[in-house]
């Protein structure tokens, strides 16, 4: 399983803090929610979102287990707070960080329990985490998300596991949001075949029918389904 950590694994699954290339929806996220002033990224892996933080203005601190990935953002940002460590025991005091960060990193820990009470001791104020949902909405269609191919992720979570697993703790309150829509709209332009409207009148029919396609498209309401979750948690 070590070895399915690596750079490669990374940008094949496109990580966006190894990427550099940060999700708009996620950026949107963390400038509503980031509370505070001392900031730690729990799984930061190359650091794109601990750099994002710092030009901020937050002191923002990357912690990963995996040492690949603590050269790459100490190779992006010389400068910059990067230490190995685990999330099942973190390398810091009590209550050190205003708010903890963890985006797409506890769904590969087996005791998520133990991760989420780690976060909780370092953490004084707001913890923000990021997880992997169920394909409950596509499973009847023999689809899948990615991250399921994603072979480190050892578990998915719905509504009830979220809050099961934090029902574990006393939080002063928690809410749970879902992110990452699939774009249906695009996915069902690219679906088309093409070659189906090419018919006497050539690519003349294919370029009218396929921008009439396109608008009807436009003007539906699809089903919005979500691929991940956010979950923000208040501590005091």
């Amino acid at each position: 399983m070590a070895n399915l950590y690596s750079l490669e694994n990374a940008r094949k699954f496109n990580w966006s803090s190894v990427s550099g290339s940060l999700n708009a929806e996620r950026i949107k996220m963390l400038e509503d929610h980031v509370q505070g002033k001392k900031i730690l990224d729990a799984g930061c892996g190359g650091g794109g979102y601990v750099r994002f933080l710092k030009e901020k203005g937050f002191d923002a601190c990357g912690m990963d287990y995996h040492r690949d990935f603590i050269r790459l953002a100490k190779d992006a940002d010389p400068a910059g707070s990067y230490v190995v460590g685990d999330l099942t025991s973190l390398p810091f005091d009590n209550k050190y960080f205003d708010c903890s960060i963890c985006l797409d990193v506890i769904e590969h820990i087996h005791n998520d329990i133990q991760a989420l009470s780690e976060l909780i001791r370092v953490t004084d104020k707001r913890i923000i985490l990021a997880l992997p949902r169920d394909n409950t909405d596509v499973d009847m269609y023999n689809l899948t998300f990615l991250h399921y191919s994603d072979k480190t992720h050892v578990k998915n979570y719905t509504d009830d596991t979220i809050c099961d697993l934090i029902g574990n703790f006393k939080v002063k309150k928690f809410i749970i949001k879902r992110e990452l829509p699939v774009p249906l709209k695009n996915l069902f332009l690219d679906m088309i075949d093409s070659d189906c409207l090419i018919g006497r009148y050539g690519s003349l029919k294919k370029h009218i029918l396929g921008y009439l396609f396109k608008y009807v498209i436009e003007k539906i309401n699809f089903k919005k389904i979500y691929t991940g979750y956010v979950v923000v948690i208040d501590l005091i």
